[in-house]
């Protein structure tokens, strides 16, 4: 609806609404919780059968001030802008409202061009379009400000950067007199400072917008008279004696250098020259600390400044061997800017002192964040410096989110600040020792203050951080175990009854009465990192225990998680249980990464989570025996599993000992399953498996004659085993488990060793299939079969635990006791992969040329990305002719030996990629909900034809070869 056509249904006169809140014009006012109230007035209905429909222009100015409030708190710029050319009396009422905050992010978002990837990522239209209107607009800006403080260098950058043409010279002596009245006599009769409240320049802790909107944009980097002004000025001289020897690089243009000290000196320049006039008034300010003293000076005239943010805009800090060269060999050019740089941090603590001096109560935050501006040399805060910054503010007044805004503030007044409306906790964790040093030094905990608290990240204090929650939860199950006793029933009924009042009359018909437990924190998701110690058993069941009944999702790691792998052969990490535990009624997500502990599964984990959707638990163990797991304590696990009702799981994930602990009975219930992965850690592609003697004496312990007609010989045991008679010890993988959803599989060491083929049959909408047994030690290159033996048995290394599989015809044929199908459909019948896309099997795989024809052909028909590693027993000339059976297909991996010639001979050539054919990153716009949004996608310049792409002698790749056409 236009805004010319908005109307207003009014109530009855009988009944009139209460009057609205006061306001003053030029003064943004909150009207949190009385929105509705808002509403009433706003939105047409019928209150009774009298009613009055008046115009928006009759509304009341304070209704419209609400009206207009919301319409800003929604970031709805492009509708202010809109009102603005309604009407007089909605262009003054909407001016203190748009005007307020003129570089907020929202005002240049551009629907036009959405952003990508954030900010800076954007088309060259849209780009074009918000820098022009940043550009115009600080030009409007600075025709308001005090003539003495519009500087030169901000004149010729913002007054002519958009048409001029000159190389600078006509300002080596300043600016035109004529020109510069001409310039601003062509501003409004409308004071846009008068309305500026706050002044942020589209911060963030990265390189922000803001640095390449204003400051670092096309239009300044192309201005021609900007840069001949520098030279004339001497201020390129000025940048050039900036930047030190030690970071000269050749290959850097010094346009670029010029741009970073450029912006810095705009920035400094344009925020003085805009807030000089409007102090009195200005709410929140961002202050260079290169400018500080300037600041200080007029710290008289900020009575109404509620948030500052100090901004380390000078280059004073370098990285580490920057700065130990520089303190080695210019150590006075060391000591002059480390001295400025603590002048600096000084003076911005005393600015917070005195300010807080002259208006108490005032000043409610304070921050210098890291700035990133400078790439290559990042600018910090030392942590003591913000410490003793907040020591003169207030606590936060009962924040709702504590995050890395807040965070030392909040430090500073640990024990003062009220918790009890938290809701969020997202603290600073890329430090711990900064960030929670002080926490850990005073041994206090304040999780249990967060009584409202509902996400949760952070790094843990300590074994104890969470005792508290399960603490509360016990004593709760304790009151609820006493009010639902008998007793307490025949109390209440007899009090009811005998109407007793008396203090004394109930103690003594309830010797202990029932403590008051407070309400449980509902804290519903948990993202935990573990930095002065592992994560432990008491940790992990006083988490599970206290918040059972709301955590919806939990992720726990070790922070700074090494990619590097443990051994449990160097000593045991803590022994984790999961299962031990009640039930989480709520948890839908669940994370852990560690390191040296050792997450085992129970025998109730999953009956025990039923909401269950995503699992991953991983640790970094490589080697491991088959004994290590019975000493573990999972024998009487793997008899109890209680596999529970149909389970809501549709990822799986687990690594290490999690995954040796998994007992395969839990996949029977899980028919909505997409993602299984199953595995140690891998060095590289190879990974460790025990000795196939260890992996059969583990899983099955010698029968005794008599027991040996009931039992038969599990498949996969060696020919030199087979003599003897088994049962089971440890769980038998059947493989026939029906997971109609699955479309994800991917198996590693010991799980890729046992997989068969048959599962195929179970899971239809299989399209990727990952199976890698490669063991540490093997050679990831094979020789052609075809080639000389001799050279074959000198370039192969065989380790000294060999793990081999056979794949024959049979294998993808329904086992002879498979009730889906009979005898004599079997023999017909074989297992159809139809929707498998991907297909990665690496290690000792034996088969023929035969058995990969039928394998690629009839099993998997569709494949478009097939690779293999290590397989023996099939040719190149049987790889060729199965994989020109599959239509779809666009790779074919090996790591196959195969002489140039015989490729050749096999009508292969080197492959030699064409622009046109390449795919390219394009973005192409869809309509969403009416909506046009980008999406990347890849596309080439010119039609493909389906060709396959081989590759052989270590990632070589190949092409067959053309025929000319006849």
């Amino acid at each position: 609806m236009s805004p010319c056509h908005l109307f207003v249904v009014l109530p009855s006169r009988k009944k009139a609404p209460p009057p609205p809140p006061q306001i003053t014009l030029g003064r943004p006012v909150s009207f949190q919780g009385q929105f509705e109230h808002c509403c009433t007035l706003i939105l047409p209905f019928l209150h009774s059968h009298e009613k009055r429909i008046m115009s928006a222009a009759e509304l009341p100015l304070e209704c419209l001030q609400l009206i207009i409030e919301n319409i800003a708190l929604s970031n709805d710029t492009p509708s202010l802008a809109n009102l603005l050319r309604t009407s007089k009396r909605f262009c003054v009422a909407t001016l203190p409202y748009l005007y307020a905050n003129p570089f907020q992010p929202a005002l240049f978002e551009s629907r036009q061009s959405p952003a990508l990837f954030g900010s800076r990522q954007r088309s060259s239209t849209g780009d074009d379009d918000l820098t022009m209107s940043a550009m115009k607009l600080v030009k409007l800006l600075l025709r308001f400000a005090e003539k003495d403080n519009v500087t030169d260098l901000m004149k010729i950058a913002y007054g002519d950067s958009l048409d001029a043409k000159g190389d600078g010279a006509e300002y080596e002596n300043g600016v035109d007199q004529d020109k510069e009245e001409s310039w601003v006599s062509k501003s409004s009769g409308i004071d846009y400072l008068q309305y500026l409240r706050h002044f942020h320049f589209l911060e963030s802790n990265s390189m922000s917008s803001s640095h390449f909107i204003f400051f670092r944009n096309k239009y300044l980097q192309n201005n021609k008279a900007l840069a001949g002004y520098l030279e004339h000025s001497g201020l390129a001289t000025k940048y050039r004696g900036q930047e030190l020897d030690l970071e000269f690089n050749p290959y850097r243009p010094q346009k670029e250098l010029f741009q970073q000290y450029l912006s810095m000196d705009l920035r400094v320049q344009l925020t003085w020259a805009l807030c000089h006039p409007v102090l009195e008034q200005v709410q929140s300010l961002v202050i260079p600390l290169s400018d500080i003293l300037r600041y200080h000076g007029v710290i008289h005239r900020l009575k109404n400044l509620v948030d500052v943010t100090f901004k380390l805009d000078a280059k004073l800090q370098y990285q580490t061997y920057i700065q130990r060269h520089l303190e080695e060999d210019y150590p006075k050019i060391y000591d002059a800017r480390l001295a400025k740089r603590t002048d600096a941090l000084e003076w911005m603590i005393q600015f917070v002192r005195d300010h807080t001096r002259l208006f108490p109560h005032q000043l409610l935050s304070a921050q210098c964040p890291d700035n990133y501006t400078w790439s290559s040399s990042p600018q910090t805060c030392p942590e003591p410096y913000q410490i003793r910054m907040h020591e003169y503010l207030p606590p936060l007044a009962r924040p709702q989110v504590l995050d890395r805004k807040n965070w030392s503030q909040f430090l500073a007044k640990f024990d003062s600040t009220d918790l009890s409306q938290v809701e969020v906790i997202q603290a600073p964790c890329d430090d711990p020792d900064r960030w929670f040093g002080p926490l850990w030094s005073r041994q206090s905990n304040f999780l249990n203050r967060c009584r409202r608290l509902k996400v949760l990240e952070m790094v843990s204090s300590g074994s104890t951080c969470f005792r508290w929650a399960s603490l509360e939860a016990e004593e709760q199950r304790k009151r609820s175990l006493q009010l639902d006793h008998p007793y307490s029933q025949e109390l209440s009924t007899l009090m009811a009854s005998t109407s007793i009042s008396s203090e004394s009359s109930s103690h003594s018909l309830l010797a202990s009465p029932l403590p008051l437990v407070r309400e449980l924190v509902p804290l519903e998701h948990l993202r935990l990192w573990f930095h002065r110690a592992p994560l432990g058993k008491e940790e992990l069941e006083d988490i599970l225990s206290g918040f059972s009944e709301t955590l919806v999702s939990i992720s726990l790691q070790r922070y700074g998680h090494s990619t590097l792998p443990t051994s449990t052969f160097q000593g045991f990490g803590g022994l984790i249980t999961l299962g031990q535990i009640t039930t989480m009624s709520a948890l839908k997500r669940m994370v852990v990464k560690l390191q040296s502990e050792q997450p085992i599964f129970g025998s109730n984990f999953l009956s025990s989570c039923p909401l269950l959707d995503y699992l991953e638990i991983e640790n970094r163990v490589v080697r491991y025996s088959c004994g290590e797991i019975q000493r573990l304590g999972t024998k009487s696990q793997f008899e109890d599993v209680q596999v529970g009702s149909e389970s809501l799981l549709k990822t799986i994930k687990l690594q290490g000992w999690p995954a040796l602990t998994f007992h395969p009975a839990s996949l029977k219930n899980t028919p909505h399953l997409e993602t299984l992965s199953l595995g140690v850690m891998c060095i590289g592609s190879q990974c460790y498996i025990p000795p196939v003697e260890d992996l059969v004496e583990s899983e099955y312990t010698t029968l005794q004659d008599e027991e040996a007609d009931t039992k038969r010989t599990p498949e996969g045991i060696p020919q030199s085993l087979r003599t003897r008679n088994y049962r089971s010890k440890r769980p038998y993988w059947t493989w026939d488990w029906y997971l109609p959803s699955l479309q994800k599989l991917q198996l590693t060491g010991e799980f890729a060793w046992r997989f068969q083929f048959m599962m195929l049959a179970s899971c239809p909408n299989l399209e990727s299939l990952v199976i890698n047994m490669a063991t540490i030690g093997d050679s990831d290159m094979v020789i052609d079969p075809e080639e000389d033996q001799r050279q074959q048995s000198q370039s192969l290394h065989v380790p000294m635990y060999s793990h081999r599989r056979s794949i024959q015809i049979q294998d993808f044929f329904p086992p002879r006791n498979d009730s889906r199908c009979s005898n004599h459909h079997r023999q017909e019948q074989y297992m159809v992969a139809t929707k498998l896309k991907v297909f990665l099997l690496y290690g000792r795989w034996s088969f023929s040329d035969d058995s990969l024809l039928f394998m690629l052909q009839w099993v998997m028909p569709n494949l478009t990305e097939l690779s293999e590693s290590q397989c023996l027993g099939y040719t190149t000339k049987g790889w060729l002719r199965a994989t020109n059976r599959l239509p779809s297909l666009q790779t074919a991996l090996s790591t196959r030996i195969v002489r140039e010639d015989k490729l050749r001979e096999f009508g292969l050539e080197k492959y030699r990629p064409d622009p046109r054919l390449e795919p390219v990153l394009r973005i192409k716009e869809e309509e969403v909900d009416g909506v046009l949004k980008p999406t990347l996608v890849f596309a080439t310049e010119a039609p493909q034809a389906p060709r396959i792409i081989y590759s052989f002698n270590s990632g070589t790749r190949y092409v067959k070869r053309t025929l000319p056409s006849s």
